[in-house]
């Protein structure tokens, strides 16, 4: 009878603590669900991703100009030495 008496027991605990456990639960997906961010209409959400998408563009042409500068060797990118010496008259091809 006391072991009898002793399962009922605990099995009334583990279904408070089960209860307990749930309306923790529930009141932390509450909370989550409170702090998402407000929905806004498809509109904006359409005009901000055009307005998105034309920065990335924009972006993405710098990166570009910025890697082909980054890979020009500086010599290329001014005017030979050369040029300037010939017209100095420092300059013979042998």
């Amino acid at each position: 009878m006391r072991l009898l008496t002793h399962l009922v027991s605990r099995r009334v605990e583990n279904k408070k603590e089960l209860v307990v456990d749930l309306v923790r639960k529930a009141k932390q997906i509450e909370l989550l669900i409170n702090s998402l961010p407000v929905l806004e209409p498809e509109e904006t959400q359409a005009g901000r991703f055009v307005q998105l998408e034309e920065e990335m563009q924009v972006a993405n042409t710098e990166y570009k100009a910025a890697l082909e500068r980054a890979r020009m060797p500086s010599f290329l990118s001014t005017p030979p030495l050369t040029f300037s010496c010939r017209s100095q008259g420092h300059y013979t091809k042998k």
